[in-house]
């Protein structure tokens, strides 16, 4: 059960998260391609966090495979994959999640104040009964919604202008999750598997001239490259506004990531399963992609 339970919610937290992706359907008009993963990057609290949410995915059928840190953000994540996956065409495959959440501890003492007092309001999870309603095979409806409503929330209140932007000067990545809470914070999707393109060079160009998609340009529009074994790419991210007490700021929404798994080295058949892909996630293409919700790609774009 856990895996319907899993593909339930993460298609849920994906429909959700396309109302926001403008251009998606123009991008992928007849089929939604493979997902390659999503992340989800929230505030330290004693009910949030990488520790607190891989134990909720472990529930319902991942297992951790890997991690990193970002030390320009001071953001740790881990990568968690479904153990129904091995031996899955990456294009059918349930994606990986990506977890992370910051050292907090390593802000000035005004933001770690302001963190803090925002933080708490993450409400706490009934983890025995999760257990028990995941090992249920008549309560799948009820866990989905329960755990959607647990990761598509800003649960508490906007905070002031003068904290967003206090925030904001020394991390800015963890501000942007101080005004959108626990949501995804980006899904990457599987361009290698549709077979549409020749390379990610391709999709890019094709993004830009018929769709008129804003690319995230830090370090160039590819992260990564084929002799590693992973090239990366993403969507710059919409606009929206948010009216603060003292003002109001204009930052980046959702944002789509462009995925390019190359086949491993000593892979002498046809690639076809995930296991013939590199598998790993690179921390400096994350470093960037990621500033896809940055300010400087908001100017960027308006000044197109």
């Amino acid at each position: 059960m856990s895996f319907n339970i899993a593909a339930s919610l993460i298609n849920a937290l994906l429909q959700r998260y396309i109302v926001n992706i403008s251009k998606f359907y123009s991008i992928f008009p007849n089929n939604l391609p493979g997902l390659d993963h999503f992340a989800i990057v929230e505030l330290n609290s004693v009910n949030s966090g990488i520790t607190h949410l891989q134990k909720i995915f472990e529930i319902i059928g991942f297992c951790k495979r890997g991690e990193g840190y970002l030390p320009e953000k001071i953001n740790d994540f881990i990568w968690m994959l479904h153990d129904n996956n091995a031996g899955v065409d990456p294009a059918s495959m349930i994606p990986q999640v990506i977890l992370a959440d910051f050292r907090a501890d390593m802000l000035s003492k005004k933001n770690r104040n302001i963190v803090d007092k925002y933080a708490k309001y993450y409400p706490n999870i009934n983890f025995s009964y999760l257990e028990k309603a995941v090992a249920s095979n008549e309560m799948e409806q009820e866990v989905v919604q329960y755990l959607f409503n647990h990761m598509n929330c800003r649960f508490w209140p906007l905070p002031t202008y003068k904290e967003y932007m206090s925030l904001k000067e020394e991390n800015e990545l963890m501000a942007w999750v101080l005004l959108f809470g626990r949501v995804v914070n980006h899904f990457g999707v599987c361009i290698y598997t549709t077979g549409e393109y020749d390379s990610l060079a391709d999709f890019n160009d094709k993004a830009r001239r018929l769709y008129n998609i804003g690319l995230n340009n830090v370090e160039g529009e590819i992260k990564g490259s084929k002799k590693i074994g992973l090239e990366q790419s993403s969507s710059v991210g919409s606009v929206t506004y948010f009216d603060l007490d003292g003002g109001t700021v204009e930052v980046n929404d959702a944002f789509l990531e462009f995925v390019w798994r190359h086949p491993v080295k000593d892979c002498n058949t046809t690639p076809k399963i995930f296991d013939d892909f590199y598998q790993d996630f690179l921390p400096s293409n994350a470093n960037n992609i990621v500033e896809s919700v940055y300010e400087k790609q908001l100017i960027k774009r308006f000044r197109v």
